[in-house]
């Protein structure tokens, strides 16, 4: 379990109860949908140190990695859909133990329903550092839950995958809430005030990037705008083949990405190069070809 404080504990340290979790150390296996495995056995280990505030608690956390399964996922296509990466979680060793964790913490101090899913959303809020995209003026970089975890950090749609992910793990109806340049979660409730209706139930808002977020509560700029939820099933219906990028592969498929110095053509069995904003004019057999890059 995490190690937790009262307020008035924190000066007294009367209450101590911690336990240091080692994630996937030395029976964690990562693997793709093409069979290929990765040991992860005996690997560097990065520990992150977690700690979060809720109900007069101060919880504290130290999770540890393997760094392979770490650069595994972060090396995983970011072109799939938002859901295909929060819907893997069954298959998270490291997010089943996570949850174990918290689990006990949760039982031992009594919270079930709306306070367990709000213990869970200020462990992510309170941890997760807002970051943009390495590309975000390009396509959106979405990360796995592991990437989000190791690296504390991550933009709305990360901390949103993560959240919807834990609670999930907790049998929550949970979904990904998308409105305009913005990714939030959705919990199903049946008498909150404001909801969003989908597949005939009500899912109240959560705002994962703001560590003072109430579920429930939907910030200004996202009222009264279209919402698209997005459903994360328990077992993948699909298995999408996942291919490993090469170097600086998301440069080369960013719209953003600055023209090619120079074009090669070949005419009539001859190669012609022609520089950035250079015209190439040929006249062969009473034809003029003109060709511009």
């Amino acid at each position: 379990m995490a190690s937790f404080f009262t307020s008035n504990q924190l000066q007294r340290n009367t209450l101590f109860i911690g336990l240091l979790i080692v994630l996937g150390f030395a029976t964690l296996t990562a693997q793709n949908y093409s069979g290929y495995k990765i040991n992860v056995k005996n690997t560097e280990l990065v520990t992150k140190h977690m700690n979060w505030v809720y109900g007069g608690y101060r919880f504290t956390l130290d999770m540890h990695f393997n760094e392979n399964t770490y650069n595994y996922y972060k090396s995983q296509s970011k072109k799939n859909s938002y859901d295909f990466y929060a819907q893997e979680h069954t298959g998270y060793t490291y997010l089943s133990q996570l949850a174990k964790q918290l689990k006990e913490d949760a039982d031992q101090l009594g919270y079930t329903g709306w306070k367990l899913a709000e213990y869970l959303t200020a462990f992510v809020q309170q941890n997760i550092t807002y970051t943009k995209d390495p590309y975000n003026y390009c396509f959106d970089y979405p990360k796995f839950p592991i990437e989000t975890l190791v690296e504390k950090s991550g933009d709305c749609e990360d901390s949103a995958i993560l959240l919807v992910v834990l609670l999930k793990l907790f049998n929550f109806d949970a979904v990904l809430i998308q409105v305009p340049g913005h990714m939030a979660v959705g919990l199903a409730c049946s008498n909150c005030s404001a909801y969003y209706n989908f597949e005939g139930k009500k899912y109240a808002y959560i705002e994962s990037t703001n560590s003072n977020g109430k579920i429930g509560y939907i910030p200004t700029d996202y009222k009264n705008v279209s919402a698209q939820l997005i459903k994360i099933p328990n077992i993948k219906p699909y298995q999408p083949v996942v291919t490993t990028p090469k170097p600086n592969q998301w440069e080369e498929e960013c719209y953003c990405k600055p023209k090619k110095e120079t074009k090669v053509i070949t005419i009539g069995g001859e190669e012609y190069t022609i520089r950035v904003n250079e015209t190439l004019v040929i006249k062969q057999n009473g034809l003029t070809i003109s060709v511009s890059n």
